[in-house]
């Protein structure tokens, strides 16, 4: 194929069109049509299949012919003037079931001279247009071209599909002892060349072509066949042999080291075989190397590769990250520059501006494959050509090789795995092709970037044991950004332990709280001591704002190293589009010196706030530390205590079995057992029970073996702990470990309520129901406290300040009840909250055959219940504030300077 601009081509097709739009005779030019139209291209019809090759379609037993067939690429079904070609198309999908699977196209292609359509096969996508815009349409036969349609790249079918590709080869290579560092770079290799045949890098097809008709169909010699051709890859044209095979000399020398290293050749069979064709037969052109990177090295897993595409970084969230940290800023300063009237200072303007941008460097200190460096590259070049543009509009006085000045080693990254390491190096050679191909587009110039000169700097390392100034001076460095691994500090593995000691050391105690990745908000803050112009944004799990760690972590990033959050991002899902994805939520933090400008935005759902300070949690509010207390902050509110802790090895609890047996064979231990009340039994309205011998004649318990046994148990186990206090325990072999029983009734909160309920359910207690460590007691509470801590608010509140166990609710009386600031109300407003709050409770009542769970999940949710707390939502509200609130984050900025009034003089 001749490597012609796209300029050459629109000029072509205008000539192809005033030659060919009034034609209208089916068989006496269809032939001539397409050989013009194939030249458009620079494509020679000797490339393509004879015409009317013969196929035998469906229904039809005679048989027929195809117009045009190039083998794994296109079906042109050609008819006369005002022929149907829906039915053209009907046509040529027909002939489909009998072409061998290693030849099958991706495309159908139609014409009745008046009109074009094309039938995506990957994705059914159809596009129809008369041949009058054929010059305005040349895109869409990037399938013939080889330059990419750049709108349908990150099309998500599309890379689940090709990764799919890549999984089965991986499969059919790892079956024959395969394995390792030299299946994980065949593979890369591979993509690379797939990516190349598609894309102008190689002639159309050339690889394909070249395992058809060069390999044996049993795939004996396919192993030594590609090694040749990885050989020939790595050798520059004038270094190669004389004699060379004339089709192997087609292909590009490559360079950038991807083909350098020689590993040992694997074996092919016949399905191998089959398996890399099918691999040919797709157009790799569609792919995006920024989503496909991540399912590529999902290939590897095949655990992982069961969820394919449900993890992938979607492009609309990564820029979610890159544009408030440096694309909006540099998007509105080339826009300022162009409102320069006087010409010769708008050009240097422009020109500057473009030399800032080539010097711009990135990091991302957990790159896995590179997505976000990838789109943050493709960003940065669009904006380069539009420079360019503006700089010079007359094209054809262009040289793109000079005039085209960022590059992908610009772009550093830091991986703790090989194989995606160098996943995101390739990804980054093919985003610099395609980047390439849109500036041919755009200036209609070919200019292409191979062999490759320069390369992203991916280094595969420990991103916690390695110095980052070893990867990139901190002096050098303008951005840090990236997607640090969502861990859990209780899920830490014993190494991650240790790397989290020394991130940490001598610089945060309480550090165990933290999850895995706050430690990249550490190492951040340590390159900004050096450079206090670099900017960062992180993507991270919610725990960076609810709970204890925000008072960890922002504390030190707030008050030690005086940082300020410039962005935020707050609770958004993190996940694909794709059938049966998971949901992963996630918030994103861009932070950096205080720059003095108090224009900060926050970004919670739709709304944008433009703010003077975010603080910790992620609110458009001062930096309020929510600390640790012991005691309520409210006047005449009651305490909350935590339930009772039974340390007895299980001697004391009971399943709701194992009570009934006891009565069945002894009924006169009933009178020492009492309900055993915890969070899951609670709201799954379940039982348990407990054998409770506080303040029991020493004497009734002496004449029951059984209960004597279970004692000892209980003294033997806590002797043998470790633990000073439990040891001091045994002591009391007859309680509860840690016994705070009340003597009261009491309102019960469970310490852990599911993501899925609107709100905590809470219940009262008689002080004979026992109450578990999983849950939290108020005695004497009534039903206005009912109300207040089962009100929108305090669950606002409580989503804000509270700890998580993984997404779920975890209540805490120190965090979220000690300091949340109940109202100051008259006897009328309490009263209110009372009737209302009986009313949710009769209504439960009304459905007591069904557990809480079910009661307060969003999906089940009765309607009259739902109803009854959002009047209680709204009474509760105007306590607060007459007028009531319009969302979460106006209760939620009420509540905050309640608390610093209530905080003030301690």
């Amino acid at each position: 194929m001749s490597k012609i601009t796209p300029n050459e081509m629109r000029l072509r097709a205008n000539k192809f069109v005033k030659e060919w739009k009034n034609e209208t005779r089916e068989e006496a030019e269809s032939q001539s049509f397409w050989t013009d139209f194939f030249n458009i291209f620079g494509v020679d019809r000797r490339k393509v299949e004879i015409f009317e090759e013969p196929a035998t379609r469906l229904g039809n037993k005679q048989g027929g012919k195809i117009d045009l067939f190039w083998e794994a690429n296109v079906i042109i079904e050609h008819k006369s003037a005002g022929k149907d070609l829906d039915q053209a198309i009907r046509q040529a999908e027909e002939y489909l079931h009998y072409i061998e699977e290693e030849k099958f196209p991706n495309y159908v292609l139609v014409s009745n001279f008046t009109h074009f359509k094309i039938k995506n096969l990957n994705d059914s996508s159809i596009i129809e247009f008369p041949i009058t815009d054929l010059p305005n349409k040349i895109k869409h036969f990037h399938f013939i071209s080889g330059y990419g349609d750049k709108t349908i790249i990150d099309e998500v079918p599309v890379n689940i599909k090709a990764a799919k590709l890549m999984a089965d080869l991986h499969d059919t290579l790892l079956a024959n002892n395969y394995t390792g560092h030299k299946l994980e770079l065949f593979l890369v290799r591979i993509l690379f060349i797939l990516f190349a045949e598609d894309s102008l890098i190689f002639e159309k097809s050339l690889f394909n072509d070249y395992i058809l008709n060069y390999t044996n169909k049993d795939g004996s010699d396919i192993g030594s066949k590609i090694a040749e051709l990885f050989q020939v890859l790595n050798t520059p044209v004038k270094n190669r042999a004389i004699n060379l095979n004339e089709d192997l000399n087609k292909f590009e020398y490559i360079n950038g080291a991807l083909f350098k290293e020689t590993i040992d050749m694997t074996s092919f069979d016949s399905n191998m075989r089959d398996t890399l064709l099918k691999c040919c037969r797709f157009d790799w052109s569609q792919v995006s190397p920024a989503i496909f990177g991540s399912m590529f090295e999902q290939v590897m897993t095949p655990a992982a590769r069961r969820s394919l595409g449900a993890h992938y970084t979607e492009e609309k969230n990564i820029l979610k990250v890159i544009n408030p940290l440096f694309m909006d800023d540099l998007n509105s300063e080339f826009t300022e520059i162009t409102k320069i009237t006087r010409e010769n200072q708008r050009i240097l303007a422009l020109d500057k501006f473009h030399d800032k941008i080539r010097s711009l460097k990135f990091l991302d200190p957990a790159c896995g494959c590179g997505n976000f460096l990838i789109i943050s590259y493709r960003e940065l070049r669009r904006l380069e050509h539009k420079i360019i543009k503006a700089r010079d509009d007359k094209s054809e006085a262009l040289n793109l090789e000079f005039e085209i000045r960022c590059n992908v080693d610009q772009f550093y990254g830091i991986e703790i795995s090989e194989f995606p390491s160098k996943i995101a190096e390739v990804a980054m050679w093919l985003m610099d092709h395609q980047m390439n191909i849109e500036a041919q587009e755009e200036f209609g110039q070919y200019f292409i970037r191979f062999p490759i000169k320069e390369s992203a700097n991916i280094h595969f390392a420990n991103a916690l044991q390695i110095d980052w100034e070893g990867v990139i001076p901190a002096s050098e460095v303008n951005f840090i950004l990236g997607n640090p691994p969502f861990i859990g500090f209780n899920l830490t593995n014993e190494d991650q332990k240790l790397d989290l000691a020394k991130v940490y050391e001598n610089n945060i105690r309480r550090y165990g709280k933290l999850d895995f990745v706050c430690a990249w908000f550490i190492l951040a803050s340590k390159m900004i001591d050096f450079n206090n112009n670099i900017k960062v944004s992180f993507v991270s799990t919610n725990s960076i704002y609810q709970g204890e760690q925000p008072l960890i972590i922002w504390d030190y990033l707030f008050n030690i190293k005086k940082l300020k959050i410039h962005f935020a991002h707050k609770n958004f899902k993190w996940s694909s589009e794709a059938s049966g994805s998971a949901n992963v939520f996630c918030s994103i933090v861009g932070f950096g010196f205080n720059d003095l400008n108090d224009q900060y935005k926050l970004y919670i759902g739709k709304e944008l706030y433009t703010c003077s300070n975010i603080n910790q949690y992620l609110l458009p509010e001062d930096s309020i530390f929510i600390k640790s207390r012991k005691k309520t902050i409210n006047k005449n509110i009651p305490q909350m205590y935590f339930g009772n802790t039974p340390i007895d090895n299980g001697q004391f609890l009971l399943s709701n079995n194992e009570y009934e047996n006891i009565l069945q064979n002894q009924p006169e231990l009933k009178k020492f057992i009492k309900p055993f009340i915890s969070s899951k039994e609670f709201i799954n309205n379940k039982r348990r029970w407990c054998f409770w011998l506080k303040d029991t004649d020493p004497g009734l318990i002496d004449q029951f073996s059984e209960l004597i046994i279970r004692i000892n148990k209980v003294k033997d186990f806590r002797l043998e702990s470790n633990r000073s206090e439990t040891k001091e325990m045994a002591q009391f072999p007859t309680i509860m470990g840690e016994d705070r029983q009340p003597d009261s009734n009491y309102l019960l909160v469970p310490n852990v309520s599911s993501e899925h309920r609107k709100y905590i359910p809470n219940g009262f207690f008689t002080k004979d129901d026992i109450v578990g460590n999983s849950c939290s007691f108020i005695p004497d509470a009534n039903l206005y406290h009912f109300g207040i801590l089962t009100s929108r608010i305090h669950m606002d509140w409580t989503s804000c300040v509270c700890g998580r166990l993984k997404e779920d609710f975890r209540y805490s009386s120190s965090i979220v009840y000690n300091n949340f600031p109940f109202p100051e109300v008259n006897s009328e407003q309490q009263n209110l909250i009372i009737e209302l709050s009986n009313n949710i409770l009769e209504i439960r009542n009304k459905f007591s055959n069904n557990s809480l769970a079910v009661l307060y999940n969003f999906a089940t949710m009765p309607s009259e219940l739902t109803k009854a707390h959002n009047m209680l939502d709204q009474a509760v509200d105007k306590l607060y504030n007459p007028k009531g609130f319009k969302n979460s984050e106006e209760r939620l900025s009420c509540l905050f300077k309640m608390y610093q009034k209530l905080t003030e003089n301690e």
